[in-house]
């Protein structure tokens, strides 16, 4: 009898209220650590559980071919793949030509036929992002001690903080390293803090060891197929699952863009694309580059693509370890013109890859993006130095474009530079009224390091846009910025609050820690040759 009555009145947790229940489990979903053991707890905690779970997975190469295995039963969970393919390492002294070995090669494309061939079994969801990273574990061991290879996002954010491309829910999870259980993965905590080495390896650099991190990416079949190139690729499934793919800044090695375009091809139902390629390191490989970049943009603009983001990344200090590279990098006015190209995307962004007066030079008379929302450029006319009557032409073709952009919310034209920044935005505001029911206007800001007045017919003319595209009022304003908080294009991104469609964050992140490293690296270089320390001169 005594027994009866604890059951009756021991804590159950089905006789708490639902409200608490969901509040239990959404504080569990946020704390640190593997929550695969919580799933066992009840039915109710499995069904919230292995949704998350699942939803991210880190994919290697040994075990990609038990992926269908792995997720015969959460298949449909899963949102987002970092498909993280570590190549060999190498020693110091190590010479490759330009290009990789063919051990690297053929595991490269016999880890991309695989994981293609996979994906053609799942069916289609809304959302699938395959998020592609190749690094060797040997690159952060000797001079690019600072270099960190993770996932998009960290595991412990909430699916409301994540960015507008859908599906980028994933854990943070440290360096890919092979290890004895290497796995598909679930979260892993890690620190993702970046190790900043100060010694003098962290920035001064050979263009031997910068290209060493920089070798194309050349993709082979397996070694016994007799199918070369085109015909290998068009042998390969279509994965219709996938609907993103990202190429992030921290992969330096480089992706051709005929690759890509052979790659994607594999993707029918792709609406989103994430690439983040590094700058050529010599002038005459950059010009053969943006030949191939016009026929990649070309494909695009052809499919049902609806978001395109290109970031072409940099490092101001590399060029002057390289004879053929210029300190600024000279952009292609035809590779303008094939992304301006891409009239059925709903957003796009190009920076540092073309200049936006290129893109509005590009214009055709019937050229009309029916269905763009975000337009974020870049263009180097935005110098403190320069000629500002340029700089107001540039706005005057940027509102007659604006004007074939009937569902236009957020345009900038941005430049970022070591001490330099400067975005010019126009911005509607997505909800018409504020909680007062007040309407609320259309801004266009200018915020720089240095100052600049908009002329008033330039006004006039957004004032135009505003009008026929809204039916709005236009608020200007201008707002000022301290050129010293700039020490790279990842700062000047931040402090000018460019739109995140821009870069991925832990991209923008990976950068800012790179540029701190040289700085650090730089100020002990300095103050060993103020003291006289015999490493003053090596």
């Amino acid at each position: 009898m005594a027994s009866d009555r604890a059951d009756r009145t021991s804590p159950s947790w089905h006789n708490l209220p639902a409200k608490i229940r969901q509040t239990i489990l959404n504080a569990l979903l946020q704390t640190d650590g593997s929550l695969a053991p919580y799933a066992t707890v009840s039915r109710e905690w499995q069904a919230v559980i292995e949704p998350h779970n699942f939803s991210r997975l880190k994919l290697t190469i040994p075990r990609i071919q038990q992926l269908d295995s792995m997720t015969f039963r959460t298949q449909r969970y899963v949102q987002y793949i970092w498909l993280c393919l570590e190549l060999e390492e190498y020693e110091l002294e190590e010479y490759y030509p330009q290009g990789m070995g063919d051990a690297d090669s053929h595991a490269i494309g016999k880890a991309l036929y695989e994981v293609v061939d996979a994906l053609s079994s799942w069916c289609d969801r809304p959302n699938l992002v395959l998020d592609i990273s190749i690094h060797s574990p040997s690159d952060s061991a000797y001079w690019f001690k600072y270099l960190t290879f993770e996932p998009d996002c960290p595991f412990n954010q909430r699916e409301s903080e994540y960015s507008e491309l859908p599906g980028l829910s994933v854990p943070a999870i440290t360096n890919c390293g092979s290890d004895d259980s290497d796995e598909i993965e679930e979260s892993d905590d890690s620190d993702d803090s970046p190790d900043l080495e100060t010694d003098d390896d962290a920035i001064y650099f050979t263009s031997y060891q910068i290209n060493k991190v920089f070798n194309q990416i050349v993709v082979k079949g397996p070694v016994e197929t007799t199918m070369e190139g085109h015909e290998w690729w068009q042998g390969m499934p279509l994965a219709r699952a996938v609907t993103a793919v990202l190429f992030r800044q921290q992969t330096r090695r480089r992706w051709p863009p005929k690759t890509m375009m052979q790659l994607l091809s594999r993707f029918p139902r792709l609406r989103e694309i994430h690439y983040e390629p590094w700058r050529e390191w010599d002038d005459g490989m950059q010009k053969r580059t943006d030949g191939d970049y016009q026929i990649l943009f070309h494909s695009v603009a052809s499919s049902p693509l609806k978001k395109l983001t290109v970031f072409e990344n940099f490092n101001q200090r590399y060029p002057i370890y390289f004879e053929r590279c210029s300190d600024s990098r000279n952009l292609n006015y035809y590779v303008a013109r094939a992304i301006a190209r891409c009239l059925e995307l709903e957003q796009l962004s190009a920076s540092f890859i073309i200049d936006a007066k290129h893109f509005f030079q590009a214009r055709g008379r019937d050229w009309e993006w029916l269905s763009l929302t975000t337009l974020v450029l870049t263009s180097g006319l935005l110098q403190p130095l320069g000629d500002h009557s340029t700089i107001q032409h540039l706005l005057f073709q940027a509102a007659r474009a604006a004007l074939r952009m009937p569902k236009l919310e957020l345009m900038e034209i941005w430049n970022g530079l070591e001490g330099v920044a400067a975005v010019f935005r126009y911005q509607t505001p997505r909800y018409k009224a504020n909680r007062e029911g007040k309407p609320r206007p259309t801004v266009m800001t200018w915020r720089g390091t240095w100052k600049f007045k908009l002329l008033v017919t330039l006004i006039q003319s957004w004032e135009h846009v505003t009008n026929k595209l809204h039916g709005d009022e236009l608020v200007v304003k201008t707002e000022s910025l301290s050129g010293r908080l700039i020490a790279s294009h990842a700062d000047a991104i931040h402090h000018l609050g460019i739109a995140e469609l821009a870069i991925r964050p832990v991209s923008q992140r990976q950068i800012r820690a790179e540029h701190l490293a040289g700085e650090e690296a730089a100020l002990v270089a300095e103050s060993s040759a103020d003291s006289g320390s015999p490493d003053a001169s090596s």
